[in-house]
């Protein structure tokens, strides 16, 4: 199965709720150019919600253990960052906020800015045969191979590729 199918098979099973959260939590990243703690929890919701009820209860300590101010002033950062070509460091940044580790910075990063950034996750990385470390450094690397999917695809976004790579190695797990 290729990118293409894959990313219809995707958005045919996660379509409408990736709209939701997108349109709603990243529309708001964009515009005010900072999360809120709601806005926060949603991301967390949205990239945890697989593992269930621990993810709740995790994403409900993330946004009580750092405060609106923080949650604020370190996403500000980050998108300063982002702006100066810094990926890394904003990776970095966001790792700041409690809850926070690198694969849930990279879908905070995607939620602001889907067309170029992905999110990262053992799947994808398993269709690329990457090994799974989601280190800063790691995610640059990660990016890079997303960007060259989409130049030779040229009508996709970053996230929808990842979402897509996320698909195909679901769609081996179901298979077996």
């Amino acid at each position: 199965m290729e990118i293409r199918q894959a990313w219809k098979e995707y958005e045919q099973e996660n379509g409408e709720f990736d709209r939701l959260f997108f349109s709603d939590v990243g529309d708001k990243f964009r515009k005010n150019g900072f999360l809120t703690p709601m806005g926060l929890y949603l991301i967390l919701v949205w990239k945890l919600e697989s593992f269930g009820s621990g993810a709740l209860k995790s994403a409900r300590k993330a946004i009580t253990e750092n405060s609106e101010e923080n949650i604020r002033n370190i996403s500000e950062t980050a998108i300063k960052h982002l702006r100066n070509n810094n990926v890394e460091e904003a990776i970095r940044e966001l790792c700041r906020l409690h809850g926070v580790k690198e694969v849930v910075a990279s879908a905070v990063l995607t939620f602001y800015d889907p067309i170029n950034y992905g999110v990262m996750d053992v799947h994808s990385f398993k269709t690329l045969e990457l090994p799974e470390d989601y280190s800063p450094l790691r995610y640059v690397s990660y990016l890079q191979e997303l960007q060259n999917f989409k130049k030779a695809l040229g009508d996709f976004s970053c996230h929808q590729i990842d979402a897509a790579l996320y698909m195909l190695d679901r769609k081996k797990l179901i298979s077996h």
